[in-house]
């Protein structure tokens, strides 16, 4: 369930970000994803590992037919039959969550090797992550510093925040709070939520950067525009004591609100101790 949580929460850092990992691979997919579902239909029966992806993707998502995730394995592992990474990428990961497949860990960790040394961006990410985690493979933080970094250099998006993650963390690494804020600075301008909340906490708090809670808000606000939960929560806080921004306690409210609604606890526990219903 853990995993699940995780894998949810990166698919919803990475909507609307540039067109990286994930996104990038299905533009890699040159006219496919304009095709009707009775044509794609057509071509995967025809052995197209292309129309077996894009319609993979469909029924995965549910765009244009019923949600069927069994169905959506079952194409991508066509397709990843026929050496296409983008495929293996999208069947690892029903096999790390179990979405029509029976979990596997570690045959999620292969496909994703397989994938990342054909150059799938997003496959390298997420072979980091499976060393960071130790999901089918040893933890190995180094290991996973390699695959992020190298998920980095082709600017994956969320590549570069898991690599300021884990200098900011020191894991594998020793902490660096500047080395962190300089990856969190490339994945933020790549569109990651995530990475735009760090670099304005490292603002905020003056690790790492000098402190400056406008720099910060700034960042909260960025954050915040994405839907980020923690970010709106923080935003919040400088506006009620004017930090880096004009002192405004009903704009203040109306982040801690929308924070709480989508389930900050820090947000919640505010509210709470006032008495705000939310």
């Amino acid at each position: 369930m853990f995993r699940m949580m995780l894998a949810f929460s990166l698919m919803v850092l990475l909507f609307g970000c540039a067109a990286t990992g994930k996104d990038a691979s299905r533009k890699a997919q040159t006219g496919y994803e304009s095709k009707d579902i009775a044509t794609l239909e057509k071509m995967a029966e025809e052995g197209q590992a292309g129309a077996m992806y894009e319609l993979g993707l469909r029924y995965k998502e549910g765009r244009g037919v019923p949600m069927e995730t069994p169905r959506a394995a079952d194409l991508f592992k066509q397709a990843a039959g026929q050496g296409l990474p983008e495929a293996m990428t999208e069947l690892a990961d029903c096999y790390l969550d179990g979405r029509g497949v029976a979990a596997n860990d570690r045959a999620a960790a292969k496909l994703y090797r397989t994938a990342a040394e054909k150059g799938q961006a997003r496959a390298m990410t997420m072979l980091g992550r499976c060393y960071q985690h130790g999901w089918g493979l040893p933890q190995d933080y180094s290991e996973a510093l390699k695959w992020y970094r190298r998920g980095a250099e082709l600017s994956e998006v969320s590549a570069a925040y898991h690599v300021g993650a884990m200098h900011e963390n020191g894991l594998g690494v020793p902490r660096d709070y500047a080395e962190a804020a300089r990856w969190y600075r490339k994945s933020g301008r790549l569109g990651n939520g995530s990475a735009m909340y760090r670099l304005g906490l490292l603002y905020d708090k003056g690790l790492g950067l000098p402190q400056d809670h406008a720099e910060a808000a700034q960042w909260y606000r960025k954050a915040a525009d994405l839907h980020n939960a923690a970010a709106m929560n923080d935003l919040a806080r400088l506006y009620e004591e004017g930090l880096g921004v004009p002192k405004d306690p009903d704009e203040a409210l109306r982040l801690r609100l929308d924070a709480a609604r989508r389930g900050n606890e820090d947000a919640k526990e505010t509210l709470n101790s006032r008495d705000i219903d939310w």
